[in-house]
């Protein structure tokens, strides 16, 4: 009987410990989340689109610090040799190009490269305004959301993705 009861109080302790976890990174998220739709409304973009963004680049806010593939430049040499290095890298929460001039692009001082690496607010400040600018820019959501991530086939994929993210058929 003694084993049987300490079996079962070990089971309920770990579970009390799953559920502590489990509410933990719900904060995590909701913390995100908040600090996302903060900054969307002063800055005039949509919550849903912003987090759609957000979800997509980096699923959620744990792998904000992700340096993405970024974009690849090769030159054949004189000598017949391939040189290849990389150009850019993706950088924050919103994985915005570090060969972009942003400061200069959303004319804000804050959105340096080693700010957009290194501070999570900064990253996600710099990609709602980049989100507000190419609403500006396009007039519409589907749009904005697909200038965030380029041009052609694999962007009209990611718009669809964030799309189903929000849970719309169509965004005006």
């Amino acid at each position: 009987m003694d084993a049987r009861k300490n079996c079962q109080l070990a089971e309920e302790a770990e579970n009390r410990v799953i559920a502590i976890l489990l509410i933990l990174a719900q904060f995590t998220t909701l913390r995100d989340a908040a600090h996302i739709a903060i900054v969307a409304d002063s800055l005039g973009v949509r919550r849903d689109v912003a987090e759609a963004v957000a979800w997509m680049e980096t699923r959620d806010g744990s792998r904000w610090r992700a340096l993405g593939p970024g974009v690849i430049d090769s030159t054949w040499l004189n000598d017949g040799t391939l040189r290849v290095r990389r150009v850019c890298r993706e950088v924050g929460r919103y994985q915005l190009r570090s060969c972009v001039n942003w400061v200069k692009l959303l004319g804000d001082s804050t959105c340096t490269y080693t700010r957009l690496r290194n501070e999570y607010a900064v990253g996600v400040h710099c990609g709602i305004a980049n989100l507000a600018r190419l609403y500006r820019r396009y007039g519409n959501w589907v749009d904005a959301i697909k200038r965030h991530n380029g041009d052609g086939p694999l962007a009209d994929k990611y718009v669809e993705k964030a799309l189903a993210y929000i849970g719309w058929r169509r965004l005006q």
